[in-house]
């Protein structure tokens, strides 16, 4: 993220090191990731929560 006189900040979408629009970069995801099937947790992780998670299994 950049900011500028515009907005508060500008970002910047990169797919293998090219910088593509954000259009694209969605596009792309939606090629590996079906968001129609996702689902938001009831429960959120702290950072350390999570890496303590993945280390130990719970």
């Amino acid at each position: 993220m950049v900011a500028d006189e515009n907005y508060p900040y500008t970002l910047t979408y990169e797919w293998e090191d090219t910088i593509v629009s954000e259009e694209q970069f969605n596009a792309n995801v939606a090629k590996l990731y079906d968001l129609d099937k996702s689902i938001y947790p009831d429960d959120f992780y702290t950072y350390d929560e999570f890496l303590n998670v993945l280390e130990t299994g719970k």
